[in-house]
């Protein structure tokens, strides 16, 4: 019994965490008319989406930063870039 109690925890503890990132994403960036390059409404930071084909996962999206010139490397939008290698 407890173990639902638990996991229901879990559950609404996440759905939480991800509604509250993703109001953030939304406050913080403006998309113009390409869904895949994003913009930080303070700063000026561009965001681009790439995709990638790696072996055994054929939809791997991830969002890299490009700096433009006068951006501030210490805005927050920079921690919701991801980086993989």
């Amino acid at each position: 019994m407890w173990f639902i109690y638990i996991l229901f925890v879990f559950i609404v503890g996440g759905s939480i965490w991800a509604a509250i990132r993703q109001i953030k994403i939304m406050l913080l960036f403006k998309q113009g008319h390409n869904p895949f390059n994003r913009i930080c409404k303070k700063c000026g930071s561009h965001q681009v989406q790439y995709q990638s084909n790696i072996e055994g996962q054929s939809h791997v999206t991830w969002w890299q930063e490009v700096y433009p010139i006068g951006n501030n490397e210490k805005c927050q939008c920079h921690k919701y870039a991801e980086y993989h290698d």
